[in-house]
């Protein structure tokens, strides 16, 4: 049964790691394409940008896969770089920019973050898409929060809603791999179940923490993740 069991994962590994390179070449080819149409605002360069934005969902999934899959060998505090939290804060709000936009979602950013510091920046990154990705798939509107603080070596991040919320009794339910609440589920909400897992598993292989907080409307989550100063260090951009 083991066996069986790590033949499978070892099987997702491989065909996700072979999705990877399409996938890339897609994206590309979409930015090509976007370029050779100009500024021209037509039905076709519309559609360029849903395929764009699908796309980008297949990217974060794959991650997520590759990640699930690689949890064993994942060894505790991974590569940090110099960079600014909020450099990566605003790349990731990119990618939703568009589809958050279409869905009546007004993003509010708040606190200061950016100064450089060593972090693991690309656990950073996809615990925030993750979290954003829970939005756009069960929340139908509204203001989503992200407030960034920074304190003490630590970096703390709370992305706030205006959705249903999450009963109290769910909180530690819904970090659960391929765990999905009923009542959350929306017509034409997809996922995994994996989101909310795997970015508690990487915020706490970083030294942090993913909480549910509590929030009198919609869902709030915070995490932490260790961000030491790096004076003198030239910021590396993640966008």
């Amino acid at each position: 049964m083991l066996a069986l069991a790590a033949q499978r994962v070892s099987f997702v590994n491989r065909v996700s790691h072979e999705l990877r390179t399409p996938l890339t070449n897609i994206m590309l080819n979409l930015d090509l394409a976007a370029e050779g149409m100009g500024d021209e605002s037509t039905e076709s360069a519309r559609r360029l940008g849903l395929v764009r934005e699908e796309a980008q969902r297949l990217g974060r999934l794959i991650e997520n896969v590759l990640t699930f899959s690689r949890k064993k060998e994942r060894r505790r505090g991974r590569e940090a770089r110099a960079c600014a939290p909020s450099s990566i804060i605003g790349a990731v709000v990119e990618q939703f920019a568009a589809s958050f936009a279409r869905r009546g979602f007004t993003v509010r950013r708040t606190g200061e973050a950016s100064s450089a510091c060593l972090i693991d920046a690309d656990a950073f990154a996809q615990i925030l898409a993750n979290l954003l990705s829970n939005v756009e798939k069960y929340v139908p509107g509204g203001v989503v929060e992200i407030a960034a603080a920074m304190e003490q070596g630590m970096l703390t991040v709370t992305v706030s809603d205006q959705g249903p919320g999450i009963a109290p009794g769910e909180a530690e339910r819904i970090f659960r791999p391929f765990e999905r609440l009923d009542s959350r589920i929306n017509e034409g909400a997809t996922g995994t179940g994996l989101g909310l897992a795997i970015a508690r598993d990487l915020a706490e292989s970083a030294g942090g923490s993913l909480t549910l907080a509590p929030s009198a409307r919609g869902a709030s989550f915070r995490f932490t993740m260790p961000a030491p100063p790096a004076p003198g260090m030239e910021v590396i951009s993640a966008a």
